[in-house]
């Protein structure tokens, strides 16, 4: 019975990273969008691949972010191992470049312990946290809501994992797909399925304000399986297009 069980787990992870190698086939190899905030703009170009790696099939992201950051230029690279079932993050390298500093660091997940090493400024900076089975990075996130049934009513809960956040893992974010629309991006409309997500924050010690605070985000997947824009309250990513004649760019 338990043999039985363990292969029935088995195919269904190997059904996972099946179905997930076929959707980030469809998000693109490469793919450039525009990012806006009260204090960052600038392109962000997202990579996604697949590799063998000890004979094991994984997911990689590599995300590079070129334009200003409180109007300093500034250049930031996140590259990701994920595991292709679920895409969970098992490693990951990040730089951040800019006139005030340049950090280099590496993250590595064992088990439900991610341990983050970084170089800023000629010091060695080491520091660990407790993660979860179901959290997943921004990156990772990005490329699993699209590889998710497009349906209207469909939805879905991850916790998130990023290290400019406090604290690093913030539980229960919901997706739920509110259905098809037309939206329009530098002169040309697409066909796009529209998500909410939803989240709550805890008050860290010595917040003067006290309580939770909810967060939203809404996004739109191309029909075709890959992010056509996300907008909330920081910022707006929007895939990058071409515009014609006549159309004037942001």
């Amino acid at each position: 019975m338990m043999f039985l069980l363990a292969a029935l787990f088995c195919l269904a992870q190997e059904s996972d990273a099946d179905r997930n190698e076929a959707a980030l086939k469809k998000f693109g190899e490469s793919r450039t969008y525009r990012f806006s905030s009260n204090v960052q703009k600038g392109t962000m170009t997202m990579k996604t691949r697949v590799e063998t790696v000890k004979d094991k099939k994984v997911a990689v992201f590599e995300d590079v972010f070129d334009g200003t950051l409180f109007k300093k230029e500034t250049r930031e690279s996140r590259t990701e191992t994920a595991s292709l079932d679920r895409f969970r993050m098992m490693s990951g390298k990040i730089h951040l470049k800019s006139p005030r500093e340049d950090t280099e660091g590496s993250i590595e997940v064992k088990g439900v312990r991610v341990v983050l090493k970084m170089a800023k400024e000629g010091r060695d900076i080491q520091v660990s946290w407790d993660t979860t089975e179901a959290a997943v990075s921004e990156a990772a996130m990005i490329r699993l809501l699209c590889a998710q049934e497009q349906k209207e009513g469909r939805s879905f809960k991850v916790d998130m994992f990023d290290i400019h956040k406090f604290p690093p893992v913030q539980k229960d974010h919901a997706f739920t797909c509110s259905g098809r629309e037309t939206i329009e991006i530098g002169g040309k409309k697409f066909d796009a399925f529209k998500w909410q997500e939803k989240w709550t924050t805890k008050p860290s010690p010595g917040d003067s304000l006290q309580e939770d605070l909810n967060w939203e985000r809404t996004y739109w997947v191309s029909v075709d399986g890959y992010l056509l824009k996300r907008a909330g309250v920081d910022g707006v990513l929007e895939l990058e297009v071409k515009s014609p004649p006549g159309v004037r760019e942001f």
